[in-house]
């Protein structure tokens, strides 16, 4: 009986792949991989997905934030439909897999509870064909500066700041390991384009720069004391729209500057814009220049 039913299921999701191309090439497993904290999007034939962004604290509990729905999609775009969102918490280890692991907490939280609690999620993602690559991402622009402030590990706008800041050298060293295991994706023998504009959907490619956007800080007010330590300041730059800049864009201060910090672009008007400052530990100077493009930026580390 088991056999059958195996075939039964096996044979639909064949049908499905002959009526459905899209949702096949998409279908898997994708990790993103950094000190002691990671995701994982896993997309299924049936179209149901799960997510799963999880911490692993210095004395060795892990904490995992897990969401689980349906999945549509149009063209190179995803669209996750959540039904369920939970948060586990084990405090022996970070053992993923684990058997005999202890679940100290399992907490169930509202669908409207999603955004703000796993700042990781975004429920539209952008597939890019791009160096014999398919990578998935994060695309909610408008999300970008919501109000945690917190940014996405996996989001397109991140993959095209750090584009941005010497492309040159991130083209030289595309493929080491900080790429792979930065952003959701899987080899891809269809995906040979190797120039990332032209592989961006058209709404997207104006954000990757043929020259650096210089700017400069004309005005810094502190802001309300809920945001986050690490976001107490917004600045404002003397370039806009006109000047190519794009919500999300990230600011670097030049190397004159005493103090180093840079600005996450959250508002775009014609001949300025705000964004939110990144220090850690210090008051960022005012009147300083900034620029997209970091001279140190070094990927062979």
């Amino acid at each position: 009986m088991k056999s059958i039913c195996l075939f039964i299921s096996v044979s639909a999701c064949l049908f499905s792949c002959k009526e459905d191309h899209t949702s096949c090439a998409f279908e898997g497993t994708y990790n993103t991989l950094g000190f002691n904290h990671g995701t994982k999007l896993v997309l299924r034939l049936d179209h149901s997905f799960n997510v799963t962004a999880y911490h692993h604290d210095c004395f060795g509990g892990e904490e995992q934030y897990i969401v689980d729905g349906k999945f549509s999609t149009s063209g190179d775009k995803i669209f996750l439909s959540s039904t369920n969102f939970h948060v586990t918490r084990y405090d022996d280890g970070p053992l993923p897999g684990r058997q005999d692991r202890k679940l100290e907490r399992d907490t169930i939280y509202a669908l409207s509870a999603l955004y703000d609690t796993m700042p990781e999620y975004e429920d539209t993602l952008q597939v890019v064909r791009w160096n014999e690559r398919m990578f998935i991402l994060g695309a909610n622009r408008g999300r970008v500066a919501r109000k945690s402030y917190r940014g996405y590990s996996n989001s397109l706008i991140e993959l095209l700041n750090l584009i941005n800041r010497n492309p040159n050298v991130v083209r030289q060293y595309y493929g080491e390991q900080h790429i792979v295991n930065g952003f959701w994706n899987k080899p891809c023998d269809d995906c040979k384009e190797e120039a990332i504009e032209k592989a961006l959907p058209q709404d997207w490619a104006d954000f990757v720069l043929k020259t650096p956007i210089n700017a400069r800080v004309v005005d810094l007010k502190k802001i309300d004391a809920h945001i986050p330590s690490d976001y107490k300041y917004i600045a404002t730059l003397n370039v806009g729209y006109v000047d190519n800049v794009r919500q999300g864009m990230s600011f670097l201060t030049e190397k004159s500057a005493a103090k180093h910090y840079n600005v996450i672009i959250t508002d775009v008007f014609e001949k300025t814009s705000k964004g939110v400052v990144f220090t850690i530990g210090f008051k960022p100077e005012p009147n300083v220049a900034l620029t997209t493009f970091d001279e140190n930026a070094d990927w062979t580390k």
